[in-house]
């Protein structure tokens, strides 16, 4: 029993923070057309995004039929919970631990109607370096995959592999989305790894400019 207390203090507590963040912040979005796009079109699709963006992630996307890739590990335990006081349906897999189960996994909740939230460069790096198994899900399952990432004027830094971003109260929060990549049979995923960097990286860097800019 209290293990389960324990377990449901440190889980509602991130949620309660990231909530409160949400609640106390200005939200602006740029391209967000690219996503309505797809919901109006009833198109699934897969959003990728750097791992160090996740927590502001779990509040603006809330709501939406989005399945987070976590992995099966104790961090991912809590994450799962956390995901889950917000509305999304979690799924358990790793690239490195039963990766073809993940993949199953993944594929089960398509078949549900989810879209799909996966961190190619995670669950432990090299930060920012994709990796193929996101355009490889893409390619077998012929799904879109959907850039985006956020810029926050205020937040802590942490000397994590990924540089994890912690937003602030009163904040000001700048969603960016890329164009659509899609992954044609025929395609070089290597190639397609650069493509999707490239467009991670400069979205990325355009939110952080865009959120900076903003005077509070």
């Amino acid at each position: 029993m209290w293990r389960a207390l324990k377990f449901a203090f440190v889980t509602r507590l991130p949620w309660l923070y990231i909530y409160f963040v949400g609640k106390t912040s200005a939200i602006a979005s740029i391209n967000a057309k690219y996503q309505t796009d797809f919901e109006a079109a009833q198109q699934l699709y897969i959003n990728a995004l750097w791992h160090e963006r996740q927590a502001a992630f779990a509040y603006t996307h809330r709501g939406l039929k989005i399945s987070p890739l976590v992995s099966p590990s104790k961090d991912g335990d809590i994450m799962t919970r956390v995901l889950q006081l917000f509305g999304f349906t979690a799924t358990r897999g790793s690239s490195r631990r039963e990766p073809r189960k993940g993949l199953m996994s993944l594929m089960r909740r398509i078949k549900e109607g989810y879209c799909l939230a996966i961190t190619p460069d995670g669950p432990v790096g090299p930060r920012r370096e994709v990796k193929q198994g996101t355009l490889y899900l893409a390619q077998k399952l012929r799904l879109p995959i959907l850039p985006v990432t956020n810029g926050m004027k205020r937040k802590l830094v942490f000397k994590s592999w990924d540089r994890f971003q912690l937003p602030l109260p009163f904040n000001y929060i700048v969603l960016v989305y890329g164009a659509p990549i899609w992954i044609k049979p025929e395609d070089d995923l290597e190639q397609k790894a650069a493509e999707l960097k490239k467009a991670l990286d400069e979205i990325t860097e355009q939110a952080d400019r865009a959120a900076c800019q903003q005077k509070m």
